[in-house]
């Protein structure tokens, strides 16, 4: 590399982790709107089915009052009738109700002794008037000019014997008295009717409010990303700067919910994720910059030297040995570092082993020169078991360390399960933890992945250890069960239990006491990841008799249908 193509590469590197930290950051932005929809969705939905629950009890009144032989006398007969709607209004919980001729002409009224009442008014020219006038269940809203109320009016007729209409009952409700009974909401959900104006809203500060028009506008900006529409409000006390806008059309009233979700929490993940991207490639660039850089001394090193050599001939086989023996040095000093990481790995596991053997070898030699050969090949025989245990430990570490092929495929649970508890075996024995194993040891065929399995069950057992540290009973019960679709794998300790089962699972939350452990928290978030990748579920909850217990549940394959 020369000193001109140098900044050109850290130019373009340092373009290429920007690129990166973009796409980064609009793929966690589309995946967070995507899962904020889906949330947006239920809200909607749950806020419909409160208002045509409460709306339900409301529309069937009108239609039981016009079956009520006192006020089809009252439309035949007039009579004052009043004191009885009042009675109905009171116990039933509406704002008003009223019977008018098929004229229009209101003949009674619940709200008589009010200044804005209806008795003696026309509604001849209201919508839902005249659908009950025509035999059918009338519905509108209305904004009250006397008192400026929103209101939803229900209308049903009053049928004469021989079945024509005689007469309309009509029953109001005050929207902000339905408002009233519903819960705060995390998220704003507003009704908007067909003139664009919120009639509804569980935030009544939206109330008689417009997206684009009047002096109580809301007026928005709107975006489009990735299918979502996202709109920015400025100066809004009551909704987020920026929002995901969802909604669904309500027939039954006429209206369109729309939901406002705070986009703020995503859009910060998603810069946090990006930020997180580049800083990981800034570090890889620099470590691979340090690297050339040592590369390019290096050969600058060799350069100079054979530079000399051409012309110091008489000192080239003095120089050549010298490479040579600082080669060997450096060949040397690799194998040491080699050699020092494997024992690092493996002392702990390979001890007790090569314990056995010592032993094991000691007392044969001592019963051959008894010249008991017949108990001395056992002691041999059981070096043989040592040896071959020493072998399986060292197969499953060096599979373990191997990176696995992302591709899911079919592995026999039983398997993973041995391995895993191989590679854990002394961590159990050295903190004198019991393991008890139930259940079903035939195979179990399932879609995954044999050392991302592995590493799960690793994790699960070494979290058991861990919340059993201090304990002075610690046993670990391993069950194994399947049905004809599952497999599933279920671990219990005897440790303190879950502080908040709902959370273990969230990245960076850790089920340790702090300061206890440098992890980061992500053991739980990955494992629960890796088994979601194969269609499986992770479980956790805590025991009424102490400690925690997690479950395991995959798909089962048929061994018939096993490849």
């Amino acid at each position: 590399m020369t000193l001109l193509q140098r900044p050109l590469i850290i130019a373009l590197y340092t373009v290429f982790a920007l690129l990166c930290g973009f796409a980064t950051y609009q793929l966690a932005y589309k995946a967070g709107l995507d899962r904020l929809a889906k949330t947006g969705l239920v809200r909607i939905a749950q806020a419909n089915d409160r208002l045509l629950g409460q709306l339900s009890k409301i529309k069937i009144i009108p239609v039981l009052l016009s079956e009520s032989p006192i006020i089809i006398e009252a439309i035949s007969k007039p009579q004052e009738i009043n004191a009885f709607l009042l009675d109905k209004a009171l116990v039933s919980g509406v704002d008003r109700i009223y019977v008018a001729h098929t004229n229009g002409n209101v003949l009674a009224s619940s709200d008589v002794n009010t200044p804005a009442s209806h008795l003696g008014k026309n509604v001849s020219n209201h919508p839902d008037f005249i659908a009950a006038k025509n035999g059918r269940l009338g519905f509108s809203h209305h904004l009250n000019p006397d008192s400026n109320a929103r209101e939803f009016h229900y209308t049903s007729g009053i049928f004469s014997d021989t079945g024509p209409t005689i007469g309309v009952v009509g029953v109001h409700i005050n929207i902000s008295e339905l408002e009233f009974e519903w819960a705060i909401d995390e998220v704003p959900i507003a009704y908007f009717d067909a003139t664009n104006t919120i009639f509804v809203s569980n935030r009544p500060q939206l109330a008689l409010r417009s997206f684009h028009h009047g002096p109580n506008a809301l007026i928005p900006q709107s975006d489009r990303f990735w299918g979502h529409q996202i709109v920015r409000f400025k100066n809004n006390s009551t909704l987020a700067d920026n929002n995901l806008i969802l909604s669904r059309f309500i027939p039954q009233l006429g209206m369109t919910a729309v939901a406002f979700l705070d986009t703020s929490a995503i859009k910060d993940t998603a810069q946090m994720q990006s930020m997180l991207a580049i800083t990981l490639l800034t570090a890889l660039g620099l470590g691979l910059t340090i690297l050339a850089q040592r590369r390019q001394s290096l050969s600058d090193q060799l350069a100079l030297e054979e530079e000399a050599n051409s012309k110091l001939e008489a000192r080239v086989e003095a120089r050549t040995k010298q490479l040579r023996s600082a080669q060997n040095q450096l060949v040397q000093a690799g194998k040491l570092s080699a050699l020092g990481q494997m024992a690092a790995n493996l002392s702990h596991e390979l001890n007790q082993p090569l314990a056995a053997m010592q032993n094991f070898s000691e007392n044969g030699t001592k019963l051959l020169a008894k010249g008991r050969a017949g108990e001395a090949q056992v002691n041999f025989s059981m070096i043989q078991t040592q040896v071959d245990r020493m072998t399986r430990i060292i197969r499953n570490l060096r599979a373990f360390s191997r990176k696995e092929n992302e591709e899911i495929e079919t592995v026999n649970l039983q398997d993973v399960i041995k391995d895993a508890l191989t590679l854990a075996e002394t961590r159990l024995q050295r903190e004198e933890t019991v393991l008890i194993r139930h259940g079903n040891t035939e195979p179990l065929w399932v879609k995954g992945g044999q050392i991302r399995l592995q590493q799960v069950l690793i994790n699960l057992l070494n979290n058991a250890m861990d919340a059993m540290a201090h304990q002075e009973t610690r046993c670990i019960t391993l069950f194994t069960e399947c049905t004809a679709e599952t497999a599933s794998v279920r671990l219990r300790d005897t440790g303190t239990g879950l502080e908040n089962p709902n959370r273990v699972f969230e990245p960076f939350y850790s089920t340790k006491d702090r300061g206890a452990s440098k992890g980061l928290g992500l053991g739980l978030s990955i494992s629960y990841g890796i088994i979601g990748s194969f269609g499986g579920h992770l479980t956790c909850k805590n025991l009424p008799e102490g400690g925690a217990e997690f479950q395991l549940d995959l798909n089962r394959i048929d061994q018939r249908d096993r490849p």
